[in-house]
């Protein structure tokens, strides 16, 4: 080989090679959108930054998070590319009172809100034991966002309201909420609901939550749905005071829930494949499912619903949803990993 078909050789090699290196820069996906946090603790006194610091999520979402927004229009996390986040930590012996209303904002399936709490702050699945929402007279959370995730509180209300009322008022398959890990519970008196989800059009997943203490004679429930899709699992909705456990409107997939109400635990139409569930009536959807059941809880007059292992109507009797296509799931109410005979319910027996 002489010189110049070498030469031509490296050209035809270092062409190849720009060709090969633009052909990957177009394929590349795009850059995921940046993580506004905020934190929330009871105290920011000592709070060392850099992250903006609020002491209820009222005054954060009031606040937009402390987000700069830039030529974007405030609120509009699409525009300005962000994930809104608000994190709440550190050691709380008090309520956060200050209801929170969640509106304004624009969102989307990859610029959503996520409010979670850290360890330290998260309660331990019985109530006064980390972070709650504790509110009195109004209901304790009302949005009308449509992509947002909400983990690990503790929320509660001496209100005739919905604990949780969901609004964001959404055509067909425009939303997604993720629910999961949380401790919700009314008055025990005339709470009304404890999650409506009224005008989602979009997906509604809800998992590892214990709801009791709530219900209304009429139409309330544990969880109410109106629309869009609804994916329950694993959820222990008990202690219920008038009403239902769930009332289903337009599709949901329940499977693995424990419920206990006065009234229909199941109620209205249940999506094929809704199944492994557990209720105290004969109203549980599903060929596995376990209907007539009685249940042995911690303490449940002390707002304890942790299944015993003496339990006898829900323990070892779920299905394993690690592999869930919609909503693969692997812990349980209080973080533990999920090993043998999956439990029925939010919480996997010791």
């Amino acid at each position: 080989m002489n010189a110049q078909q070498l030469s031509l050789r490296l050209v035809l090699l270092f062409s190849l090679i720009l060709a090969l290196t633009a052909g990957s820069a177009k394929s590349a996906s795009p850059s995921s959108p940046a993580a506004a946090i905020a934190v929330i603790r009871q105290d920011c006194s000592s709070h060392p930054g850099p992250e903006p610091c609020y002491t209820s999520l009222a005054a954060w979402e009031a606040d937009f998070g402390g987000i700069n927004f830039g030529t974007a229009p405030p609120g509009d996390l699409v525009a300005a590319d962000l994930i809104a986040i608000a994190r709440i930590e550190g050691a709380w012996t008090l309520p956060d009172t200050a209801p929170l209303d969640l509106s304004g904002w624009t969102t989307d399936a990859a610029h959503y809100i996520r409010i979670y709490t850290a360890p330290e702050a998260r309660h331990s699945g019985t109530p006064g034991s980390g972070y709650r929402l504790q509110t009195s007279g109004n209901g304790p959370l009302y949005s009308t966002v449509a992509y947002f995730r909400l983990e690990g509180l503790e929320i509660s209300g001496d209100t005739s309201e919905h604990l949780i009322y969901l609004s964001p008022n959404t055509p067909e398959g425009v939303g997604e909420i993720h629910f999961s890990h949380n401790l919700i519970h009314g008055n025990g008196v005339n709470t009304a609901s404890g999650l409506m989800s009224y005008s989602l059009g979009g997906t509604l997943f809800a998992w590892n939550n214990v709801i009791y203490a709530v219900g209304e004679p009429g139409y309330t429930a544990g969880i109410q749905t109106g629309g869009g899709t609804a994916y329950l699992y694993n959820n222990t909705i008990a202690g219920i005071t008038s009403g239902f456990a769930i009332r289903s409107g337009g599709v949901v997939v329940a499977k693995n829930n424990l419920t206990d109400a006065p009234g229909t635990d199941f109620y209205g139409s249940f999506y094929p494949g809704s199944d492994f569930n557990a209720s105290s009536d004969d109203s549980a959807p599903g060929f596995h499912s376990r209907r007539e059941q009685a249940y042995t809880f911690t303490n449940p007059a002390g707002g304890d619903y942790h299944l015993s292992a003496a339990d006898a109507g829900a323990r070892n009797y779920g299905l394993d949803l690690s592999h869930a296509a919609q909503m693969p799931i692997f812990d349980d109410l209080d973080g533990a990993t999920r090993l043998g005979g999956w439990d029925i319910g939010a919480d996997e027996a010791e």
